[in-house]
C-alpha cells in the first residue's frame, strides 16, 4: 500500500485499524451490553439468564455492590490491586510488543526490500496467537496460571538472550524474534487471573483492570523509546536495550510466577477464606470443585 493515493504504508495501517475497529466496537455494544443480571442482554432467554446467574453465584463470581468511597478505600487496600498492576507493568516493561518493529529494522539494515521487512515480521503475531492458545489451554487444564507464565517467560528470555549476545546465523536470529513472541501470551493470562481472583467484586476487578492497562501503557512508551531507540537498531548496544529486556523478563517471571501466588496464598489463609470459592491458583481444592461443577452443569 506504500504510495497508494499518495499515502505511506504506515498511514494506511492506521486507516485499516480504524476501519476494522468500527464493526468490533458496534458488535461489542449490542452483544455484550451488560452482565446476566442486567436488562440489556437481548440474546439470552430468561431461563438462560437464570442459569447463568445461578452458576456465577455458585462459583463465587456473583457481581454485587455499588461504587462508594468506602469501596474505593477497600480497593486500595486489596492485594490484587498492587500485585496485578505491578505484574502488568513488568510485562509491558519487557517491551515485547516491539518485536516485529525490531525485526523489521534488522531486515531493513540487511538490505531487504520494503515488502520483505514489512511482511516477515508479521509472523511474530501468528506465533503470539499460537502461544496465547496453548498457554490458555494449559492454564485452564491445570487450573494454574503461574506455571504457563513461567514457561512463556522462558521462551521470551531465550529470544532476548540470543539478541543480546548477537549472532551472524540468520536462521537463529529469525527464530529468536519469533520465539520471543511468547510475550503475547502473558497479558491474556494475567487478564484472566485478575478476573477470577476478584471473584464477584466487580468494582475491584474493573478498577484494577483499568489501572493495569493505564499504568502499563504509561511506563512502556518511555521505556521503549529510551532503551530501544530507532537510531541504535537493530542491536541497541549503547542503550543496552536487550540487556535491559533480559532483566525485565526475569523480574516479570519472578513476580508473576512466584510473588503473586504467594500473596494470593497469604491473603487467602489470613482472611480464612475458602480458596476454592474464588482463587485461580489452588489446583488441589479447585480440581474437586471443578469436577463437581461440570457434573452439575451437565445436569442443568
Amino acid at each position: 500500500m506504500d504510495g497508494v493515493m499518495g499515502l505511506a504504508s504506515w498511514r494506511w495501517l492506521f486507516i485499516f485499524d480504524f476501519i476494522l475497529g468500527i464493526p468490533v466496537a458496534i458488535f461489542g455494544v449490542f452483544v455484550c451490553p451488560d452482565e446476566p443480571k442486567g436488562v440489556k442482554i437481548w440474546w439470552m432467554s430468561d431461563a438462560e439468564k437464570a442459569l447463568s446467574i445461578k452458576r456465577m453465584a455458585r462459583d463465587g463470581r456473583d457481581a454485587v455492590g455499588a461504587w462508594t468511597w468506602d469501596v474505593v478505600g477497600q480497593i486500595l487496600r486489596a492485594w490484587q490491586f498492587y500485585a496485578f498492576v505491578i505484574g502488568w507493568g513488568l510485562v509491558e516493561l519487557t517491551c515485547g510488543n516491539n518485536l516485529s518493529r525490531w525485526m523489521g529494522l534488522w531486515l531493513k539494515e540487511l538490505g531487504y526490500g520494503s515488502s520483505e521487512y514489512n511482511t516477515l515480521p508479521t509472523v511474530v503475531y501468528v506465533v503470539e496467537l499460537g502461544f496465547i492458545f496453548i498457554s490458555a489451554v494449559v492454564a485452564d487444564s491445570l487450573n494454574n496460571r503461574s506455571l504457563p507464565i513461567l514457561c512463556l517467560a522462558a521462551f521470551q528470555l531465550f529470544g532476548y538472550i540470543v539478541l543480546l549476545i548477537g549472532t551472524n546465523n540468520f536462521s537463529l536470529r529469525m527464530a529468536a524474534y519469533y520465539i520471543a513472541g511468547a510475550y503475547g501470551g502473558l497479558s491474556p493470562l494475567l487478564g484472566g487471573w485478575i478476573n477470577c481472583s476478584c471473584g464477584g467484586d466487580k468494582q475491584l476487578r474493573s478498577f484494577t483492570t483499568a489501572m493495569m492497562i493505564s499504568v502499563g501503557y504509561a511506563i512502556e512508551a518511555p521505556a521503549q523509546q529510551r532503551m530501544f531507540p530507532v537510531s541504535e537498531a537493530p542491536d541497541f548496544r549503547h542503550s543496552h536495550g536487550y540487556a535491559y529486556g533480559v532483566g525485565m523478563v526475569v523480574a516479570m517471571a519472578v513476580w508473576c510466577s512466584a510473588v503473586i501466588p504467594l500473596l494470593s496464598r497469604y491473603w487467602c489463609f489470613n482472611e480464612k477464606t475458602a480458596c476454592s470459592e474464588w482463587e485461580c491458583e489452588n489446583p488441589g481444592a479447585a480440581d474437586t470443585t471443578d469436577r463437581s461443577n461440570k457434573a452439575t452443569d451437565s445436569a442443568d
